[in-house]
């Protein structure tokens, strides 16, 4: 089945392509309300741009980002975090500070319940976390609530997650090989 393209995200959001194609390139500012009324549509129709806006917008247009981590005790984690609060502070369009978490342990089921305490104080989620039934359970869970999680590092959730920000680990042993 062919998935819906830009023509049938305006046709049915009641716009123009241009304008679709503005929301999606960023070729130029659009109304806040515009933007929303896209996106909410992309999500209805399960355009691919949904993924893409997957972040929710918060009172006075603020995104809410949260991530959890794992491993609080190693160096890698807590440079790590340092980095993500440097780097969000610095970002002139993130109106909300970066609520970032470790997970108790390593565990899944600690990680899954650390990714849905957090459903409440974010809209979209970043994590590290194994691949595991227990994960990609709250990870869906978040997506019915319209919270897209991001794995980090290590790709978990796989075609319930909403992306993945890391290596190709295939790629990457294909050519070490």
């Amino acid at each position: 089945m062919r998935r819906p393209g830009m023509a049938e995200l305006a046709q049915a959001a009641g716009v123009s392509l241009a304008t679709v194609d503005r929301a999606l390139n960023g070729r130029e500012r659009l109304k806040a309300e515009t933007l929303a009324h896209i996106i909410a549509v992309a999500r209805t129709m399960g355009h691919p741009a949904a993924l893409r806006f997957g972040v929710a917008t918060g009172p006075g247009g603020s995104r809410r980002l949260g991530v959890v981590l794992h491993k609080r005790g190693q160096e890698f984690y807590k440079a790590f975090a340092a980095e993500l609060h440097r780097a969000v502070a610095a970002e002139t369009s993130v109106e909300a500070p970066l609520v970032l978490e470790f997970s108790a342990s390593q565990s899944p089921s600690d990680m899954a319940g650390a990714l849905r305490r957090m459903a409440d104080r974010c809209d979209v989620l970043a994590a590290t976390a194994v691949n595991h039934p227990d994960v990609t359970e709250a990870v869906a869970d978040l997506r019915a609530r319209g919270i897209a999680t991001y794995a980090l590092l290590s790709e978990f959730a796989p075609r319930v997650a909403a992306g993945y920000l890391g290596l190709d680990n295939l790629k990457v042993g294909r050519t070490a090989a």
